[in-house]
C-alpha cells in the first residue's frame, strides 16, 4: 500500500537532470500540482529544455530514527 503524502506536500520544478551528477536546483514552491505543471511548461517553452515537476514524498525530522530496515 502506498504511503500517503505528508501534510506539508508542495511541488517544485527544475530542469530535467541529464546525468547522474546533475544538480537540480529548484527555488520556488508551488502549492498545487497544476500551478507547478503550468510553470514547468512555460519554462520548457522559454528555454527549449525539458523540465520536471518534483513533489515532497516524505518529511524527516532531526528526531526521526531509521526503524524501517528495508532491503538493506
Amino acid at each position: 500500500m502506498a504511503k500517503a503524502l505528508p501534510e506539508e506536500t508542495f511541488w517544485m520544478i527544475c530542469r530535467k537532470p541529464t546525468h547522474p551528477n546533475a544538480k537540480p536546483e529548484p527555488k520556488q514552491l508551488y502549492h498545487s500540482y497544476l500551478s507547478a505543471k503550468r510553470a514547468a511548461i512555460d519554462m520548457a517553452a522559454k528555454t527549449g529544455a525539458d523540465f520536471v515537476v518534483l513533489t515532497c514524498t516524505d518529511v524527516f525530522r532531526p528526531t526521526d530514527r531509521l526503524l524501517d530496515r528495508g532491503l538493506f
